[in-house]
């Protein structure tokens, strides 16, 4: 949290993404610190997150394998500042 950039981790795992998420959002005043990215999100959320991502609001963003090799998501990630992937 305290490095530059934002941090990837890949999960297969929907629910416990969401419950990582929801892990850290807890220990923060900022829900934008954490996000997930995978196919459960419509295009309207997508969006936020992205915008979070590239505002550097967001620190740890939770990824599935499928949508970390989508080449829009590559192009995405090629721009932003990753601190690690886990």
């Amino acid at each position: 949290m305290a490095s530059e950039g934002v941090a990837l981790i890949v999960s297969p795992l929907i629910a416990l993404m969401k419950n990582q998420v929801d892990l850290v959002r807890g220990y923060s005043s900022n829900d934008e610190v954490a996000h997930f990215l995978n196919s459960t999100l419509n295009k309207k959320e997508i969006k936020e997150v992205h915008d979070d991502l590239l505002s550097g609001k967001t620190k740890m963003l939770y990824v599935a394998p499928e949508t970390m090799t989508k080449q829009e998501n590559l192009e995405f990630f090629s721009d932003l500042k990753i601190s690690f992937l886990l």
